[in-house]
């Protein structure tokens, strides 16, 4: 059988810098219908261009690719169809505290550094704009270049961390280094249920070691050159000790990264077009509902555009809404029978171990099917770690850590 060729053009290097570019530019001019029909239809060029384009890169690369061009998509409808930067007067805070009467920049060279630092701050950390839960960082003034070298080294290490954790995957029947022409299989079919729950937490830290190297990057880069300051750039992740719900997992432990582009949707539908009164059944979970469809979305898409179709996305997030909703209800009716409610130290540990073992139960199963289905398509397909002659590889395989 004749091999398929890629003929699409290769995707220029400076794609994902154009579009930052684009949304910095298009958040520096007036708000306005002129601003927006200026700049959407480039903003609808750049969306599609992945579709158009060969992306020589193994399937994680390219879905983590196609996942930042949807993030950044929603970066444009937040901040320049919908001008909520303007609306709202997303200004630093002075001494920890917002100020209401706050201008925004007119000038564009102020509008344009208005609009560069806001893009850096994805949880406004430091602005107006900044979301709830997220872990305390450095204290204000702490000395710039020992943040920056103290970010480097946990870069590093994080770095080594990840590679491990893909030579690991790479080894198994169900993934692969990129070009060895291996097809990789799915867990789901072939392991007994726990050794899918001990894959399902492997590429969960894999994602955490190669999130907190790639973070802790651009954090000493952004200190490095002005553009964050120490206090603004906090952990991307909260204490695993405060996974004591479903709930908590997401709103506090897991990073914020997406929150605000995740919420914003569903705030604008229940408060502005539906005028939905606050704190009512209705509009509680509709927006968190709304809010995990809006994720379930942006990674579907990522899937499709890397794979063609999607791959659980839709139904791994709304089933997290549907937990959260039926979890919110058993704790309360356990506070009405009295459960959880007393103050000793020892009676809030048991509680909390009793939630914690719970929550990871549930992650266990419900992240199976989605995890297991991107493996399948090649998520553990990885570019070639380079290991500087060490013969890492060659040392786990030695010892039957890894290999097929």
């Amino acid at each position: 059988m004749e091999s398929i060729i890629d003929d699409r053009p290769a995707l220029p290097a400076t794609f994902i810098p154009s579009i930052c570019a684009l949304i910095i530019t298009a958040t520096a001019l007036p708000p306005g219908l002129l601003r927006v029909f200026a700049t959407l239809p480039m903003a609808i060029y750049l969306t599609m261009l992945p579709l158009r384009s060969n992306v020589e890169a193994p399937f994680a690369a390219r879905c983590s690719l196609n996942f930042a061009v949807w993030v950044l998509v929603h970066h444009y409808v937040d901040r320049v169809i919908l001008s909520n930067p303007d609306k709202e007067r997303w200004h630093r805070k002075i001494n920890g505290k917002k100020d209401p009467k706050a201008p925004v920049p007119k000038t564009f060279t102020s509008r344009l550094w208005w609009a560069l630092t806001m893009m850096g701050a994805q949880r406004g950390v430091g602005w107006s704009h900044e979301v709830k839960n997220v872990e305390e960082g450095v204290p204000a003034g702490y000395p710039r270049w020992k943040f920056v070298l103290r970010h480097l080294a946990r870069a590093a290490w994080f770095t080594v961390v990840r590679d491990l954790y893909k030579i690991y995957t790479a080894n198994t029947p169900y993934g692969s280094w990129g070009g060895s022409g291996k097809v990789p299989g799915s867990f789901l079919d072939s392991e007994p249920f726990l050794s899918q729950v001990f894959l399902v937490w492997i590429h969960v830290f894999m994602v955490y070691a190669s999130s907190c190297a790639d973070v802790s990057l651009i954090y000493a880069a952004g200190v490095a050159v002005g553009v964050f300051k120490p206090e603004e750039c906090r952990p991307l992740f909260g204490d695993l000790r405060t996974m004591t719900s479903i709930r908590r997992t997401w709103s506090v432990t897991w990073h914020q990264l997406f929150r605000r582009i995740n919420t914003f949707p569903s705030t604008y539908l229940v408060k502005t077009l539906l005028q939905l009164r606050p704190g009512t059944f209705l509009s509680r979970y509709s927006q968190l509902f709304l809010g995990f469809a809006v994720s379930g979305f942006m990674h579907a898409m990522a899937a499709i555009y890397t794979a063609g179709y999607e791959c659980g996305e839709m139904r791994f997030f709304l089933s997290q809404a549907l937990a959260i909703m039926v979890e919110d209800h058993v704790i309360e009716f356990g506070k009405y029978l009295g459960l959880g409610t007393g103050k000793g130290r020892w009676e809030r540990r048991i509680w909390a171990v009793v939630g914690w073992v719970w929550t990871v139960a549930w992650f266990s199963w419900s992240l199976r099917d989605w995890i297991g289905r991107n493996v399948a398509e090649g998520s553990w397909e990885h570019g070639q770690v380079k290991d500087f002659g060490v013969g890492v590889e060659a040392f786990l395989m030695d010892r039957g850590l890894v290999g097929v």
